[in-house]
């Protein structure tokens, strides 16, 4: 009688699997129906449009027929030129064949115009919250199936309601601890200040947060919410400490509490009806038949909330709230942010989250290149359409220091043969006022030539100079030849031959010569101001080093005609860029 549960309950239990699948089918023909009439939706992944769509947004989407439907203002979804990548941005300025685009947090518009072929659709809705949903649905509806099936071996109805639930909430633990969800931080600009320094956040979780310095400044922030907090106090291994934690109000307490106890509340209900169950069906004393002579049997006793069932409740009444409120309400389940000042030029507004953006939008550039992909060609982002040529065909590896472009490549350079050329079409006279950029990696010290200029293709010019390499210590030098080789390099001590990413620009102009290195002002010359003159080409990885120097002043004996390690994002200006671009091409590719 105890083992079987009411008819209510019963209900109570079809209706928690019905009502699900009737919600999951409606919205699936409710999909199909949106899709066969042109619509689309995305899921936001990056912070780049703010408030408007957080991390996490669904965003749905109608066809545009022509551009002189849309408006700036409105955001549209577009395949980003040359990838299947979809971007979500908003209209700046409509065109009679392109539209331009720009994220709400992002400090400059979109790299490329975007044609209506590209664009996907208009947006129609923004569901903030929901994409996180259709993440986390594949896993959470297959463990429920599994859990379901395992639940009903379970003959006492009791022990089987317990476990599921115990069950559902460690799933729904896990995935929100996996994918973070509800709290979470992206740095967007680091600024040294006097005496401390302002980091600036935007939320990429759903719900509120407030990051917090040693110093007591806080910001709030709601989601895709950008605000900056002022640290004054760092802690003796001189990093600054930043720490996001949940921040609600009182009515969002109390809904978060209702939230975390409905399993337990779910669980004292049924085992309330249980005991009930147990119980004799009347309360009056009953007759006492006549027992024979001798010991009394044992009467068998239904199995109540005492026992299997007893034990269940006592175990889902410590799990269910520890692992609900400490894995799905975790109010710091987002690592502390740490950082530290390595110089003035280190900081600054991050005006472009992609290498790409910052070298095809920064004014005066000649001629780049991604490099990361497959071939013997690789396009010029410059719009100039300087293709360049590799000298063998080459194919990129994984490893990138640009960390939020797409491909997430590189190509390798192994110091034998491999050389990125520019075209015959792009040879230019004695430039004298010009940058060149690069992201490089490599682990061998005298490794070459990162880029320079030489009067011929490859390692055949005989006369070279205006570039940037990597000496015998590892030192990185930058020589110009105004009649005699002249250089600047790295302080000492310092190996850049160690496996990392590093991002260096070296600037010729009237102001001298420049070398950064990842975002800082590493050396100068101010007396030098030109270099040697002679018609030449731009080449990248390769070239003769013959006559010139390591970065002591001392003979780079026999040096490499072609460089070893990997290089990105390679570029070339016709002017000497400043030390707040330098800063920004940096923060570009910078984690």
């Amino acid at each position: 009688m105890a083992r079987s549960a009411p008819l209510r309950g019963r209900w109570l239990t079809r209706g928690l699997v019905v009502l699900p699948l009737a919600v999951l089918g409606l919205l699936v023909l409710l999909a199909a129906v949106f899709y066969a009439g042109g619509g689309r939706w995305f899921d936001i992944a990056t912070p780049s449009m703010g408030e408007a769509a957080p991390v996490g947004s669904l965003v749905l989407t109608r066809p545009v027929a022509e551009l002189s439907e849309l408006r700036a203002g409105e955001i549209i979804s577009y395949r980003e030129r040359g990838s299947d990548r979809v971007i979500t941005h908003r209209v700046v300025t409509v065109g009679s064949d392109s539209v331009t685009t720009r994220g709400d947090i992002n400090g400059a518009a979109d790299p490329d115009p975007v044609t209506l072929q590209q664009i996907v659709g208009r947006e129609t809705a923004v569901l903030v919250g929901i994409g996180w949903l259709g993440r986390a649905a594949p896993i959470l509806a297959v463990a429920s199936i599994l859990i379901w099936l395992a639940a009903a071996r379970l003959r006492d109805w009791l022990f089987r309601r317990v476990c599921w639930v115990v069950c559902e909430a460690l799933v729904l633990a896990g995935v929100v601890l996996a994918l973070r969800p509800l709290i979470g931080i992206q740095e967007i600009v680091r600024m040294p200040e006097p005496g401390g320094l302002a980091m600036t956040f935007v939320s990429t979780g759903v719900l509120p947060v407030r990051v917090s310095s040693d110093s007591g400044a806080f910001t709030d922030l709601v989601a895709g919410q950008v605000g900056t907090v002022h640290a004054t106090e760092a802690r003796p291994d001189g990093f600054y400490w930043f720490v996001p934690t949940l921040h609600l109000d009182w009515p969002g307490w109390v809904a978060a509490a209702a939230v975390v106890s409905l399993p337990t509340v779910l669980i004292l209900g049924w085992c309330h009806r249980y005991a009930r169950l147990a119980a004799p069906d009347d309360g009056g004393p009953r007759p006492r038949a006549p027992q024979p002579p001798g010991p009394r049997p044992r009467a068998p006793q239904p199995r109540g909330p005492r026992g299997r069932g007893g034990r269940s409740l006592a175990l889902s009444l410590v799990l269910v709230p520890l692992l609900a409120g400490g894995g799905v309400l975790d109010p710091t389940s987002e690592a502390a942010y740490s950082a530290s000042i390595r110089g003035p030029s280190t900081a600054g507004s991050r005006t472009f989250f992609t290498c790409r953006a910052a070298e095809s939008s920064t004014p005066g550039t000649f001629v780049a290149y991604a490099m990361g992909t497959a071939g013997t060609a690789e396009s010029d982002l410059s719009g100039n359409g300087y293709t360049g040529t590799y000298t063998l065909s080459v194919i990129p590896t994984g490893s990138h220091g640009c960390t939020r472009d797409s491909p997430a490549a590189s190509v390798p350079f192994n110091g034998l043969l491999t050389c990125l050329n520019t075209p015959s079409s792009a040879a230019q006279n004695s430039p004298n006022s010009f940058s060149v950029e690069a992201w490089f990696s490599t682990t061998a010290t005298g490794s070459g030539k990162i880029i320079g200029f030489s009067s011929a293709h490859g390692v055949l010019g005989l006369q070279y100079d205006r570039h940037v390499y990597v000496d015998p210590s590892g030192r990185l030098v930058f020589g110009a030849n105004p009649g005699s080789p002249q250089i600047v390099a790295s302080p000492a001590g310092k190996s850049y031959a160690d496996g990392a990413w590093h991002h260096v620009v070296a600037t010729l102009s009237p102001a001298g010569m420049m070398l950064y290195i990842d975002g800082s002002l590493a050396a100068s010359n101010a007396a030098v101001t030109s270099g040697q003159s002679y018609t030449g080409y731009w080449e990248i990885g390769c070239g003769p080093l013959g006559v010139w120097p390591a970065a002591d002043g001392s003979t780079f004996l026999l040096p490499p005609s072609y460089f070893t390690g990997s290089i990105q994002y390679a570029a070339v200006y016709s002017r000497a860029i400043t030390t707040a671009e330098v800063t920004e091409h940096y923060l570009a590719g910078a984690p």
